[in-house]
């Protein structure tokens, strides 16, 4: 049996807050983004690359989790649109 410890990739949004839009950067080259209002409602979902910019101006402001899936491996954020 493995028993080593999983690593996570390392990904990072910013700026946090935002107006408009974000980064997403880490070391990957292509991830699934979902982004759910707080209710858990999905609110948008698509494949990225890093460093990719994505818009969510359209979305109304308040806090909103973003789901970013890796291999297989979710990590989660909370980002706020003001």
């Amino acid at each position: 049996m493995d028993n080593k410890p999983i690593q996570k990739q390392k990904i990072s949004i910013y700026p946090n807050p935002t107006d408009s839009s974000f980064f997403v950067t880490g070391e990957f080259d292509e991830a699934k983004l979902s982004i759910l209002e707080i209710s858990g409602r999905k609110v948008m979902e698509k494949y990225i690359t890093r460093g990719e910019l994505i818009d969510i101006s359209a979305l109304n402001d308040g806090l909103y989790f973003v789901k970013i899936n890796l291999e297989g491996e979710n990590q989660s954020f909370k980002i706020i649109k003001n």
